[in-house]
């Protein structure tokens, strides 16, 4: 039966994907190992020039076949929420192709071992997938907190395996249309990029198989449950609760190592592990791979192909929750990347002095790295004080609870002297679908 192994990368995980690809071949050196690219071909990545059959996120399918589609999926959503959007229609490609039995991982994963006992579980299963945890535990002692876990969802999609059968392609097509629209990290919609809507799964498909076994998909959210073991120079993996379940580590999810300090183990070591040095003969063995990959010069891959408009300006978070308010809203942008187009996104930004030079740190300020932040804080703590004493407490709790809708970019498309006043306020809480009402008389009200 013919088989296929593929990852989806942007150009700068390269070399983790070929490092992926290497580890595939020591095992099934007679399965074709693909690479999806979520960026575009440039200069400085030619995509008949890599190691490994590498396929451009145009030939996926996706819209029509001026890619207008693709184009508006790759500028609201961010470059995980893109690689992860084009999953589903990654495996409809092969499946499409003739592949009957098709495996994905996230390129940060490295396989130890046979996936055999994947393969030949899609005799019977339409799809295989992974939880994040498998054992019970009363007084839980994870890394990742539980209430994390449910929020991102039941099962780490970094893997998953899917049969060419009526219900495989039937999971797949269900899966392409949500993360269409749907596939952003956003925790008060309760979205996660694809991962979060497969918790749908378990009820939706009857053949659906969960493997539990310690050794797949091992990585920081089950390392408190899963201890490594070396038996004759192979790894091993067993229960680090209750010392059962001893099998080989079939794949190691390297999640939060540093990728880029692959030549120095001790820094490639998330901070996290030291109380698992069980585990530094597995990173080891990793940095090693990716430093032979040469790694730590992906910087030399260039910059992400949908980071910037095409005049270089830096496309912010806020600028994609724009666009995807209006995109929601019934406004259509073909080519949202374009500067020159007077009715375009760009220009539109431009005209509301929404575009500004950036050093594009913005992004990923946060209260560790934000100088001064503690204090900053403690201005902000007694303005709201004042402002409490000012409205009295009912009123202070109703404005916070306001404010957590009203400062999300969706809701500040009142920016836009073009659509100020024409697009509802965006409330998170979900509605009936009154499209589907008997009544077309009804009136929206929530469900909450």
């Amino acid at each position: 039966m013919r088989k296929a192994v593929f990852s989806i990368v942007a150009k700068n995980y390269l070399p983790m994907a070929n490092a992926l690809g290497n580890s595939v071949k020591n095992q099934h050196p007679d399965v074709p190992f693909f690479v999806i690219v979520a960026d575009r071909e440039d200069g400085i990545l030619q995509f008949s020039e890599q190691r490994y059959p590498t396929i451009p996120a145009t030939e996926l399918g996706i819209g029509d076949t001026d890619h207008v589609l693709l184009e508006q999926m790759a500028f609201k959503y961010n470059v995980t929420e893109f690689c992860t959007a084009l999953k589903p229609y990654a495996f409809d490609y092969f499946l499409r192709q003739g592949y009957e039995k098709v495996i994905y991982f996230d390129p940060d994963i490295y396989v130890f071992a046979s996936l055999d006992e994947i393969f030949n579980q899609l005799n019977t299963s339409s799809m295989v997938v992974t939880p994040h945890i498998c054992t019970l535990q009363t007084q839980y002692t994870g890394l990742v907190p539980e209430g994390m876990l449910m929020h991102v969802g039941i099962f780490n999609f970094g893997f998953c395996a899917v049969a060419n059968s009526e219900n495989g392609r039937r999971v797949i097509d269900w899966w392409k249309v949500r993360l269409t629209d749907q596939c952003y990290a956003d925790k008060i919609d309760g979205l996660h990029t694809d991962q979060k809507w497969m918790d749908f799964i378990p009820s939706l498909v009857e053949d659906l198989h969960i493997e539990r076994g310690l050794g797949y998909n091992m990585a920081i959210w089950n390392w408190h449950e899963r201890r490594i073991e070396v038996h004759n120079g192979q790894f091993w993996v067993s229960n680090r609760i209750d010392g059962s379940g001893l099998m080989p580590l079939v794949f190691f999810h390297f999640s939060n190592f540093h990728f880029k300090e692959a030549a120095n183990p001790e820094q490639f070591r998330p901070k996290y592990i030291q109380k698992f040095s069980d585990l530094f003969p597995v990173g080891d063995h990793y940095a090693g791979r990716l430093a032979d990959e040469k790694m730590s010069e992906s910087g030399s891959k260039g910059v992400y192909s949908y980071a910037t408009f095409e005049n270089g300006s830096e496309i912010t978070h806020f600028h994609r929750r724009l666009f995807r308010r209006l995109l929601e809203s019934g406004y259509s942008f073909s080519r949202p990347f374009d500067v020159n187009d007077q009715a375009g996104f760009y220009q539109m930004l431009k005209r509301n002095s929404l575009i500004e030079k950036s050093s594009g740190a913005a992004g990923k300020v946060n209260e560790e790295t934000y100088a001064g932040f503690e204090q900053k804080l403690l201005y902000i703590q007694r303005l709201a004080r004042v402002l409490k004493s000012l409205l009295g407490i009912n009123r202070y709790a109703l404005l916070c609870k306001f404010a957590q809708r009203f400062v999300r970019p969706e809701n500040q498309t009142f920016l836009i002297d073009e659509v100020n006043g024409k697009i509802a306020f965006y409330n998170e809480n979900r509605y009936i679908n009154w499209q589907m009402s008997a009544d077309p008389k009804s009136q929206p009200e929530s469900v909450e």
